[in-house]
């Protein structure tokens, strides 16, 4: 049995946090991640939106 986890980070808005966020988007061993931020999201997690529709 495969057991799946959710992570949980908390202001992960900087270059740290965005390195921290792709690591667990990888991982197979998390099922969801979730994140809190105070601001907007910033610019620099583009790359977790789905591509545009052509």
């Amino acid at each position: 049995m495969t057991r799946k986890r959710t992570a949980i980070v908390l202001g992960g808005s900087g270059s740290v946090g965005a390195a921290l966020l792709r690591e667990l988007f990888h991982d197979d061993g998390f099922d969801a991640v979730v994140t809190l931020c105070a601001a907007r999201c910033p610019r620099s997690w583009r790359w977790l939106a789905p591509p545009a529709a052509a």
